[in-house]
């Protein structure tokens, strides 16, 4: 967090813009379970600098057990697609709460997960 730079934009009544990416992989696959793992990756800047004022990483991974083989397409595909409607609920918790307990106006994710740039 770049506390300076975060006064100078509150000083200027600057709106914060927020850029999130997300990338999702399987970490293991075998024909009991599969292991994936979401990467998210949130900055927030003033229109004024392209230095971050605030940067929150977070990693979350599951394990999801199959009643039947499945093929390796399939799992990378839930990976890619499902996964992150699992993982994104979490991440919108985990960035209000750690916003808030900086002690900063909280950062407030919307509902879905379709924000990635």
């Amino acid at each position: 967090m770049n506390r300076a730079l975060l006064e100078r934009a509150r000083e200027k009544q600057q709106p914060l813009e927020i850029e999130v990416t997300i990338n999702q992989s399987v970490l293991e696959y075998n024909r009991d379970y599969f292991i994936v793992a979401a990467e998210f990756d949130l900055t927030q800047r003033s229109k004024d600098s392209d230095e971050a004022v605030v940067s929150i990483a977070a990693t979350f991974s599951a394990k999801f057990s199959l009643t039947a083989p499945a093929n390796e397409d399939l799992i990378k595909g839930f990976a890619a697609l499902e996964a992150r409607l699992i993982f994104f609920p979490y991440l919108r918790h985990f960035v209000s709460d750690i916003s808030y307990r900086m002690s900063i106006d909280t950062i407030v994710l919307p509902m879905t997960s379709e924000l990635e740039n």
